[in-house]
């Protein structure tokens, strides 16, 4: 499942040198599968992640 990074930065914890970092090096859309590792690098669950996108979308 691809994400797009923007929406990825919202879940990135602590201050804004860390999300910062996180939109450095995060690509344009995320795959959850594949980038996993670094996505937990940013302290992101990413079955937390998943829980809330559904095909690519935010659930409300």
């Amino acid at each position: 499942m691809e994400i797009p990074k923007q929406q990825i930065l919202e879940f990135v914890p602590g201050g804004s040198d860390q999300v910062g970092r996180a939109a450095e090096l995060l690509p344009e859309c995320v795959d959850i599968e594949r980038d996993a590792g670094l996505l937990s690098d940013f302290g992101i669950d990413v079955s937390a992640l998943l829980g809330q996108f559904n095909g690519g979308v935010r659930n409300a």
